[in-house]
Formats: structure tokens, C-alpha cells, sequence
């Protein structure tokens, strides 16, 4: 029997692909990219050695978490947390995460070695997908991308996702290396009062009353997933930091079963890892840790885009709504 491995990122996560998710031709119409690879960071927003940002962010904490039911024996990694969601059946175990290098290994995979993605590309001016089209629902044209926002910083800066031995850069708290899985968009940031995809505009705090960029749906949490598993799913985990040291988690459905097996990857506030909906009433500084993860501009141009953040719809701007705790597309770039 086989089951699907899903991890689930949500929260202030990066996604720098090794070739861009989207581009446009030579006529100017946007087409789907052909990355092969991708790398996940998570940005430390703790309070030790946290990254700079030009504007206020609170403290993040990134974790694991699982299902208990679904831990193995061979887990040797002690989790700090058993809790249950509000109204969730399962208990989960949470795992802090402390600058690691993360990995998945299998027995047998069917895309183990394939990386594909969501890969539709809307029509000029749909801001929302259509919630009955699993094509326009997973596509990653929901997920806001810098090259998008702020071509100025569209480039991650390289010694993050070029492993240095014995060495990991103080400015994430993990990063993981990925070549393979269906790589998707799975959830989205919702107006609280009627369960639709809220739309958001970004804009320089300096300018948070303009029309700003973007303008659209924001898909905050993403998917990746591996099909037909077949045996344990084996996460391994490595410190350089603390001399490579090194653990590992491993899953698998209940024994008889083939349910689909979930690791979520947060990098979010505290309270939010159980009030997940919390509804707040301004701009959303979060993005900000983005741009410190890219190159800086080499010089100004009538044309930089300042470090634009989420804002609300104007038509929203003094009601309640969903924080979009959203993750960021970075270019790879060279």
C-alpha cells in the first residue's frame, strides 16, 4: 500500500526556485517557468540573532509539527509541545526548529526526482481563482513573488542557499533543498466575514494610500507533495551550527492504513499556531523580512519600487480581515 507524503509551509517562508516559477515572452505574455528545484528558508525572526528589517516585526518561532499517531520508533528527535487544535481530533507534536538543514528520504517515491508545480496562469484581471477549478486553486500564480512586487529585489542573496560546510547563515532558522514533489498553492488568505480570498494590494508604507502593486489573491500556505510512498518517510535533520549534529523524524500512516501522511512548517507568531484565523485591521509588516533576504539595489531609478508590504483593499482598509502571513517568491538570480 501506498500514501501521499504532504509537507505544508505557511507563514514568513521564502520559495527561491533555481529558474523563475513565471516569465514573459517576447510579446509580454506571462508563461509558466521550467525550474527543476527549489529551496525553502525560513527566515529567523527570533529573538537571538534575528534578521535586520527596516520596519518593525514581531518575534517568529519556526516549528514542526505532526500528527503523534503517525511518529515512528526510529524518531529520535524529542518533540517540546503535544497539543491539540481547536476543534481537531488528533493530538500534534511540535518540534522547534534551531538552523537546520532539512531533508526527505524514501523508500520508494513515484516524484521523488520530478519537480513540478501549479503552473496555470490567470487571465489579465482575474484577481481571484475559481474556487471549483483545482487548476486555478494550486497554481502558484497566487503566490506573491518579488519579481512581481519589487523588481529592485529580485535576487536572493547567494551564501543563503549555497551550503557552506560547518557553516549556516545566521539569518535563517532552517532551509530545506528540494528536488522533487508537486510543489502547489493550499490554502489562501480568506475575508473572515465571507470565506472568499481576500485580495490585497502592496504598497511602501511611505505610500500605503496608493493603488500600489499586485492587487490580487494571496495563497499563504503552500504544498508540497510526494505521490505513492511506499515505507516510512524519513526527515532528517542537520545542525552546522552545533557541529552537524544530527536528528531525524520519521513517519508513516497507521499500521492497515493509507492515509496521507502531514508535516506543517511555520515560521508564524506564537498565538497563531493556534488561532491560526486571527483577524487584525492594518498593513502587514511581515513581508518586510523578504527584502533583507535579497540583494540591495545597485542604484536608485526612476523606476524602484520602494520595499512594498501587504496592505487591505481601500474598500477594506478600516475593517477587520484575515492576517495574510504570507510566504515570498525569490529569484534565484547569479
Amino acid at each position: 500500500m501506498s500514501y501521499t507524503f504532504r509537507v505544508i509551509f505557511e507563514g514568513v517562508c521564502a520559495y527561491v526556485p533555481d529558474s523563475p516559477f513565471f516569465a514573459r515572452n517576447d510579446q509580454g505574455k506571462t508563461e509558466a517557468g521550467h525550474p527543476k528545484a527549489l529551496h525553502v528558508l525560513v527566515p529567523n525572526l527570533t529573538p537571538i540573532g534575528r534578521i535586520g528589517t527596516s520596519l518593525p516585526i514581531p518575534n517568529h518561532y519556526p516549528t514542526l509539527r505532526t500528527r503523534l499517531r503517525d511518529l515512528q520508533s526510529e524518531t529520535d528527535r524529542n518533540y517540546q509541545l503535544l497539543f491539540r487544535q481547536p476543534g481537531g481530533r488528533d493530538e500534534m507534536a511540535l518540534f522547534n526548529l534551531q538552523g537546520e538543514e532539512i531533508d526527505f528520504k524514501f523508500e520508494a517515491c513515484s516524484n521523488e526526482m520530478a519537480f513540478t508545480f501549479g503552473n496555470w496562469v490567470a487571465p489579465n484581471g482575474q484577481d481571484r481563482p475559481n474556487l471549483s477549478e483545482t487548476r486555478e486553486v494550486q497554481s502558484l500564480h497566487w503566490l506573491p513573488r518579488l519579481e512581481e512586487i519589487a523588481p529592485d529585489f529580485d535576487r536572493i542573496l547567494p551564501h543563503l542557499i549555497d551550503p557552506t560546510p560547518g557553516r549556516f547563515p545566521a539569518a535563517l532558522s532552517a532551509r530545506f533543498a528540494i528536488g522533487g514533489g508537486f510543489f502547489r498553492v493550499a490554502g489562501f488568505n480568506r475575508e473572515p466575514r465571507t470565506s472568499t480570498p481576500q485580495t490585497w494590494r502592496f504598497a511602501d508604507p511611505s505610500n500605503s494610500n496608493g493603488t500600489g502593486v499586485w492587487n490580487r489573491a494571496v495563497g499563504n500556505r503552500l504544498a508540497l507533495e510526494y505521490f505513492k510512498v511506499k515505507g516510512p518517510t524519513r526527515i532528517s535533520l542537520t545542525a552546522p551550527r552545533f557541529g552537524g549534529t544530527g536528528t531525524r523524524i520519521v513517519l508513516a500512516p497507521p499500521p492497515g492504513t493509507t492515509e496521507d501522511v502531514e508535516l506543517t512548517v511555520s515560521n508564524v507568531e506564537p498565538e497563531m499556531l493556534f488561532a491560526p484565523e486571527t483577524a487584525v485591521s492594518d498593513f502587514d509588516p511581515d513581508f518586510d523580512v523578504f527584502y533583507s533576504l535579497c540583494k540591495p539595489p545597485v542604484a536608485k531609478s526612476s523606476q524602484q519600487t520602494g520595499r512594498p508590504i501587504p496592505n487591505p483593499p481601500q474598500s477594506l482598509f478600516l475593517g477587520a480581515f484575515e492576517k495574510t502571513c504570507s510566504g515570498g517568491g525569490i529569484n534565484r538570480g547569479t
